[in-house]
């Protein structure tokens, strides 16, 4: 089993001891430098994060519209339902057991409804019209509950996104400015000084589909659910995106807070800055102008933080250390 399957089983728990025993799988193969691509559009901007700094945008600032969102599936809800008695229940009102060989395993609970309706004596057509309202009541349900589900993740969780490379070309395209932004090291160790940060750092897993987050509340039998949850479907992204090779540091905006704070609708609304460390390294893209190339070696030099410039050759990528 890969460690990061092995990481999901365990975080994904209500228990605390398999959630710590995740954190410190985790903990083993956290890169030893992390890469965030920056656009370095405005000068005020850079010189925070040369600084320390970090924006953590909203979840609606991402550019992929299927970020941090999950489903909540039919077939689970069936499953739900079935799990739930809705079977049992309906087999008391009618007074009959209802034969496994009358259920699909696709559509459990309309087949239930359509064996109790026309055991009552409904028609064919009666069966058919309740049977729709009953689909549209129950889509509309699900609709609802996928609404709210992915409308707390967007409110109360900001990301930061980082790469494992600083080498990567798409990266640099769609990050970067067009390569003329900036990718900014960060050495990793230096999150130890603050344990938290390094708690809320997580490799993403790439999928095929969108995570269902009822199949993991149906595996825990719809009670004391695991309050990772949310962070399940935050780390998970479609495989469309794995050449990112992404790392997220996630924030909680309910933990940022007193208990009986009062916060405007800006609050849940809009992206945090956060302090994190300042970067180790800097590379300059190969499309960035002089004045921000000039900009940036000179807070640098009075930082301590060492400059490349990135160049281009037959392989792609090298970097160059500015003097």
């Amino acid at each position: 089993m890969d460690w990061k399957d092995e990481f999901l089983k365990l975080y994904i728990s209500t228990n605390e001891n398999e959630i710590q025993q995740a954190i410190d799988l985790k903990e083993e193969y956290i890169p030893w430098h992390l890469y965030r691509y920056r656009p370095a559009k405005k000068e005020e901007f850079v010189a925070s994060e040369l600084r320390g700094q970090i924006y953590m945008p909203h979840i609606s600032e991402l550019n992929d519209p299927f970020d941090s969102c999950a489903l909540l599936s039919n077939e689970n809800i069936d499953f739900y339902f079935v799990d739930r008695g809705f079977r049992q229940r309906i087999e008391t009102i009618i007074g009959k057991k209802i034969p496994n060989d009358a259920l699909r395993r696709d559509n459990l609970r309309e087949d239930i409804l359509k064996y109790a309706l026309s055991h009552i004596g409904c028609s064919d057509r009666d069966i058919a019209e309740k049977l729709k309202k009953y689909h549209d009541e129950n889509q509309k349900s699900i609709e609802d509950s996928n609404k709210y589900f992915n409308a707390i993740i967007k409110r109360d969780y900001r990301l930061c996104c980082f790469s494992e490379s600083a080498y990567n070309l798409p990266m640099w395209s769609h990050y970067a400015n067009n390569h003329s932004g900036i990718c900014l090291q960060y050495d990793t160790l230096r999150f130890r000084y603050n344990d938290s940060l390094r708690k809320r750092l997580f490799p993403v897993f790439y999928t095929e589909k969108l995570p269902d987050a009822l199949k993991i509340i149906k595996k825990f039998h719809f009670e004391n659910l695991p309050k990772t949850l949310f962070e399940y479907t935050l780390i998970s992204k479609l495989k469309d995106w794995e050449y990112e090779k992404e790392w997220r540091l996630i924030l909680d905006c309910r933990r940022i807070i007193s208990e009986n704070e009062k916060v405007s609708d800006d609050y849940w609304n809009t992206g945090k800055t956060e302090w994190l460390a300042r970067p180790s390294k800097v590379y300059l893209g190969v499309k960035m102008n002089q004045e921000m190339k000039s900009f940036i070696v000179d807070i640098c030099r009075e930082l301590g933080i060492s400059v490349y410039q990135m160049e281009c050759t037959e392989y792609g990528l090298k970097e160059v250390l500015t003097k």
